[in-house]
This record gives C-alpha cells, sequence and structure tokens, in this order.
C-alpha cells in the first residue's frame, strides 16, 4: 500500500520539504512545526509577511495566475484569498467565513492587491524614477 505524499511549507524558514504518509511532521531544516499543508501538484512561495498573517503564491500546473492564500500567523489556518476575477479582469481578495478584518490588515490587503493590478509596464516605469 502506497502512502500518502504531502508537501509541506514551513512559515518560520520558508522550506518547502516533502513528508511521506504524515500530516504533522516537523522542518527538517529549522525543526518547527509551523507549516502549512500543500498539494504535490503546486509551487509555493512567501509573497508576503506581516505581523498578523502571510501571503503564500500557489503556482498550479495548468493554471494562467497564481492562487495567493493568506495564513493567520497565530492558528495557521487559511483565512482568505487572493486570485484572478475573470469577470473584472484584475485580482481581487475573497476573505474567508467568519474573519474579522480591521483597517491595518485591509490596507496592507490593497497595497498587495493594487502591486499584482498594476501593469508590468507601468511597475517597470515607475521603478526606474
Amino acid at each position: 500500500m502506497q502512502e500518502n505524499v504531502y508537501n509541506n511549507y514551513c512559515f518560520k524558514c520558508g522550506e518547502t520539504f516533502v513528508a511521506e504518509g504524515k500530516l504533522n511532521t516537523v522542518c527538517p531544516n529549522c525543526k518547527m512545526n509551523e507549516l502549512y499543508q500543500t498539494s504535490v501538484m503546486s509551487n509555493w512561495i512567501l509573497a508576503a509577511n506581516n505581523d498578523y498573517f502571510s501571503i503564500i503564491e500557489e503556482r498550479v500546473n495548468g493554471r494562467k495566475t497564481p492562487i495567493y492564500h493568506i495564513c493567520s500567523k497565530r492558528s495557521k489556518d487559511e483565512i482568505g484569498q487572493i486570485k484572478w476575477y475573470g469577470a473584472w479582469r484584475k485580482y481581487c481578495f475573497f476573505p474567508n467565513g467568519e474573519t474579522i478584518w480591521d483597517n491595518k490588515c485591509l490596507e496592507k490587503i490593497m497595497d498587495f492587491l493594487q502591486e499584482l493590478n498594476t501593469p508590468v509596464s507601468k511597475r517597470t516605469a515607475k521603478n526606474k524614477l
């Protein structure tokens, strides 16, 4: 019988590693148990970090745009996502139900969305100034 294979992402050191058949495991790099379970079909990158939550970019095979998972630093739960919304042709924020957001956290999300939704040509011109 083949064991399940899980990719894990460590919040402390940013290490991604495979754990076979184990849902709760320890990061081999820093020995921390603050992990975010991921799937084997994806590539995960820490995109943004602040005092309350981390934004983790997931690149899914066969999908044109990444999904950004917003994860609480305290509980390690996913509390929202930022993903492409085709009807509006831009990235939008999708908070999980029963989550509460204050102005500081929403401002961080808005800044991240602004960066994502700014065309690459405008970002390049802005950085040259």
